[in-house]
């Protein structure tokens, strides 16, 4: 039942490719947004797989040209792509004007490990699964933590509001082994200590959240 998964930020390809024209092209912007917790989790379960991205920028480890003013706001189309309601998360680097109304924004004070955004489109960034995963182990209690780590390394997105809660995919987000070997490289993340808790108890391969009960049912 847990096999080995596929693992985007270990690899320079991905399973499916993220076509910018299916938002009318990547457009230049003033101002950059990194889209982040809750809001990049919803993201990663919600948009299909033709959004999935062909890979994360590796120069990216130090946040830039974020929105100093709602007028900022009009440079994106933030319509485009369903990051859930608002307000929406995003990062924003020290000493960085913090946005209200549509935007709820983290203060990142320590600088991202490498592969930790993915371009969309119009400036806009999304955190990596797995960064999103350590923001949810700040953000949500352990349990909580462990079953979306679970669902991120197995091959179905927890979607309550279908029928089943949940939507299989022919692919994973996150690849346990690598998850654990990264925490215990990474620094001085919010969250990265309770992540190396889970990363300790994540395993591959789970089609189902049933499964991920049953797993954890055994392991916990």
């Amino acid at each position: 039942m847990w096999f080995s998964a596929f693992f985007v930020a270990d690899s320079p390809q991905t399973p499916f490719a993220f076509h910018a024209e299916e938002f009318g092209g990547i457009t230049m912007a003033n101002s950059m947004l990194y889209i982040s917790h809750d809001s990049a989790l919803h993201f990663w379960r919600t948009n299909p797989s033709i959004y999935y991205l062909e890979g994360a920028d590796q120069n990216i480890r130090g946040l830039r040209g974020c929105p100093s003013g709602a007028d900022d706001l009009k440079d994106f189309n933030l319509p485009e792509i369903d990051f859930g309601p608002d307000p929406i998360d995003v990062l924003v680097p020290p000493g960085a004007t913090r946005i209200g109304g549509r935007l709820r924004c983290h203060v990142q004070k320590a600088k991202l490990p490498p592969r930790s955004l993915y371009p969309l489109y119009g400036g806009i960034h999304v955190v990596s699964p797995e960064l999103c995963l350590v923001q949810a182990c700040k953000n949500h209690p352990f349990l909580e933590a462990l079953i979306i780590g679970m669902e991120f390394c197995g091959t179905y997105a927890l979607r309550p509001h279908e029928i089943e809660g949940a939507a299989p995919r022919d692919y994973s987000l996150v690849d346990a082994v690598a998850f654990s070997r990264h925490v215990m490289s990474w620094q001085n993340l919010d969250g990265i200590k309770a992540a190396r808790r889970i990363s300790s108890l994540l395993a591959n391969g789970s089609a189902s959240p049933m499964e991920t009960m049953l797993y954890l049912l055994l392991c916990l």
